[in-house]
């Protein structure tokens, strides 16, 4: 599972399932500035969640969207 946290694609599934790099850079179509997003990866109970935080969002707030997350399962 890949969830991006932030920005304009947050709560969107990521559209690649098995992406390589730590950093995916997100753009609209026709504009030049790329958004960067940081993989997060959380373990929890045996299976593995990959969550893409848009650069710029603090620790904090990135760990209380995951854990909003977990809550709404």
């Amino acid at each position: 599972m890949n969830k991006f946290i932030g920005g304009y694609f947050d709560g969107r599934e990521m559209p690649f399932e098995n992406y390589v790099g730590d950093v995916f850079y997100a753009a609209n179509i026709g504009d030049n500035y790329k958004t960067p997003y940081y993989r997060n990866t959380v373990e929890r109970d045996g299976v593995t969640y990959n969550f893409w935080v848009i650069e710029g969002m603090g620790d904090s707030e990135a760990s209380d969207k995951i854990n909003q997350y977990f809550v709404k399962r």
